[in-house]
């Protein structure tokens, strides 16, 4: 197994941030290390410092750094994971958007596999089950193509399903192959998966109207500038009103943001001025 120096190191972790927003820190120089062999293998290199090459001046270096971000991306989700915030939007806001609008929009950004954007459709299901097709869209967007392609397929092992209770399997799962489970037809209906980066400013052209953007355990893995930018296309993405869920270990208390603090039912979210 070939061994990477810091330098290389450093050069390519660089090299991520510029494309897609995702800084390693120091202490990830093994992590990359361990994720960079098959990649190596599969190109035919030898060191960390021509696989950078590659990635910069070739012809595929485009085609390799979607590649290079699918292994290095962390897609750890599950159902029904931290509904606590989506529970109290669920019950005091949206009955008010929907006397209002009669549609709603949702984003999840940084959707992994597509257990939190399942998962949205399931609950706005139960509140809406004769209209929710025609009133309801969940936009769901990832950067990995590898997550994207399991997402779509929308079969899932018990690890996924490990937090889902027997009633929630009954009514919107079947039994798949291997003790998997396999999302019912009338919850993949309201999901519309697609690829996206989120530093890149045109995604703000492409996304827009949304009524709640949820973007959870993801903006942790941007460095200040990178969120910046995330954090101004969510803004953009949002209706004059719209709400910004963030992960419980995240906040924006200490960044430079226009979006107001917004306490739903003692839950602390984040608003597009009206």
């Amino acid at each position: 197994m070939f061994t990477l120096d810091f330098d290389d190191f450093d050069a390519l972790r660089r090299l991520i941030r510029e494309h897609c927003g995702i800084w390693l820190g120091d202490s990830k120089i093994t992590f990359l290390q361990v994720r960079l062999a098959d990649r190596l293998r599969a190109r035919n290199i030898s060191s960390a410092q021509e696989y950078y090459y590659f990635l910069k001046y070739d012809a595929h270096g485009g085609e390799e750094m979607q590649r290079l971000i699918d292994v290095v991306t962390v897609n750890e989700t599950w159902f029904f994971r931290e509904t606590g915030p989506v529970e109290t939007w669920r019950k005091i806001v949206l009955p008010g958007l929907m006397e209002r609008d009669g549609r709603l929009r949702l984003w999840s950004a940084g959707c992994a596999t597509g257990e939190e954007p399942y998962t949205l459709a399931m609950l706005l299901l139960e509140d809406y089950p004769a209209s929710a097709v025609t009133r309801f869209e969940v936009l769901a967007t990832d950067i990995s193509q590898r997550a994207l392609e399991i997402a779509r397929a929308g079969v899932y092992d018990p690890y996924s399903l490990r937090h889902t209770e027997p009633c929630w399997l009954a009514k919107y799962f079947q039994p798949a192959s291997g003790g998997r489970q396999e999302v019912c037809d009338n919850v993949r209906q309201l999901v519309r998966f697609g690829q996206a980066n989120l530093i890149d400013p045109a995604l703000a052209q492409r996304v827009r109207a949304m009524d709640v953007v949820l973007c959870r355990n993801v903006i942790i893995y941007f460095d200040d500038q990178s969120r910046q930018a995330v954090l101004s296309n969510f803004y953009a993405a949002l209706k004059p009103g719209g709400y910004l869920m963030l992960g419980h270990s995240e906040s924006l208390i200490h960044t430079v943001t226009p979006f107001e603090i917004a306490r739903v039912g003692g839950t602390i979210m984040y608003r597009k001025s009206a």
